[in-house]
């Protein structure tokens, strides 16, 4: 039966006046009219510069991994920021990893379902967890099948322990060696992050003050930590501290998204403050002098929390804003100049930064590997400083082998 075309116009107008667009009811309507257009994601779907710093960084974590390992000569640390600062490459992992989470499930918040971002997630996390499963498997079977001391030492695995306890400490991410404890910290803290991530476009105060909360908790109770079979204070990086460094970072990340933006800061004002800070940090630590805050960590429950690694000390993430804010104006000045010319010097870093967790576990392996063929040898500077070009250039090799387009969070 042929179709009557005044049928077909009146069911075609029907539904155009019936039909409504679907919106995701997690973000109000106001945000997607607003922001969906100003602030497109680039076409290429990438963080460049997040690249090229996550990169740097993982170099120079595998370098310091290394040199703490290997040798004691501190050659590689002597050259990290920990070195005259108080923040390290941990810090400004977890700083990038929150940004570029931030930056990307904002605008997928928006466009899709919440449980829809949330498996995302979740995969990522599995996939991490698995990581760090099988990292942690390798390092028991070795250990188990030769009896080397140097698993032992490196790993922190406990004579009296056995293979099965070991095997469930693994899973329950109680079992935490050398190199792996971070991995640990993104498995957990990734999904409630995405959480507060959407609290964070609708009540972003709200989202960092329970944010700023947990985070304050571990010093005023030392035991608030999740427990370890190495020690009785609990994960070395404690991640009721450490997210908040991520939470912070996130929010910086989904700047574009939320309402109000953070605050802008003037660059030809704050730089030149941040770099005489820095200056003034690195003469303090280079001198061993004393820095004036440290007195009040003498009146504090912990001590040491100003400058704690495990709760991520106040004077840690103070460092680590002002270095942040400084590199970010020194590099923009000269990526204006010379942006032509530094796309190819950046390139190896930016083929590293794309593949940020499996450059992280093969970096692991390769530690562990140097730490075997060196353990019994005295390498020097010069050893050194070739053990870690070698490192450098197969983590190289292996993230160009294995590079994707698309964009990995952390």
């Amino acid at each position: 039966m042929p179709n009557n075309p005044d049928v077909t116009a009146a069911a075609s107008k029907m539904t155009l006046f019936f039909y409504k667009p679907p919106i995701v009811p997690c973000i109000p309507e106001t945000i997607l009219r607003n922001n969906a257009s100003d602030h497109p994601i680039p076409p290429s779907g990438r963080l460049v510069s997040v690249d090229f710093f996550r990169g740097l960084a993982l170099i120079i974590v595998m370098l310091d991994h290394i040199d703490w390992l290997v040798d004691d000569t501190n050659i590689f640390l002597s050259c990290t920021p920990i070195a005259w600062g108080y923040s390290d490459v941990s810090e400004v992992f977890i700083s990038l990893s929150g940004y570029t989470f931030g930056y990307i499930y904002s605008t997928r918040l928006i466009r899709e379902p919440f449980h829809c971002s949330l498996a995302r997630v979740l995969r990522r996390s599995l996939q991490i967890y698995a990581t760090y499963v099988l990292l942690s498997a390798c390092i028991i079977t070795v250990h188990r099948l030769t009896n080397n001391t140097l698993i032992h030492l490196a790993a922190r695995i406990s004579p009296n322990v056995s293979t099965m306890s070991l095997a469930y400490s693994s899973l329950t991410l109680q079992f935490q060696p050398f190199c792996l404890q971070i991995l640990a910290v993104y498995c957990i803290i990734l999904p409630p992050m995405l959480g507060l991530l959407r609290i964070m476009l609708h009540r972003p105060g709200r989202a960092l003050c329970a944010s700023a909360i947990i985070y304050v908790i571990p010093p005023l109770h030392p035991g608030f930590n999740l427990p370890t079979i190495h020690d009785h204070d609990g994960w070395f990086f404690n991640p009721f501290a450490w997210q908040f460094l991520f939470a912070v970072s996130m929010w910086f990340g989904a700047a574009r998204r939320i309402k109000p933006p953070p605050p802008c800061l003037n660059r030809q004002l704050t730089a030149p403050i941040a770099l005489a800070c820095v200056a003034i940090i690195a003469y303090l630590q280079l001198t061993d002098r004393t820095f004036p805050l440290r007195i009040l960590s003498h009146h504090l429950p912990v001590q040491s929390w100003l400058d704690s690694k495990t709760h991520a000390g106040p004077l840690r993430l103070f460092h680590l804003c002002l270095l942040v804010h400084a590199t970010h104006c020194v590099s923009k000045a000269i990526c204006h100049h010379y942006s032509t010319s530094l796309s190819s010097v950046t390139l190896p870093f930016r083929t590293i930064g794309r593949t940020p967790l499996r450059a992280y576990a093969f970096g692991t392996a390769l530690t562990y590997i140097a730490y075997f063929l060196t353990a019994s040898s005295t390498l020097g500077t010069a050893g050194m400083l070739i053990l870690g070009l070698d490192a450098s250039l197969l983590l190289l090799l292996f993230c160009g082998l294995t590079v994707r387009k698309k964009n990995d969070v952390i």
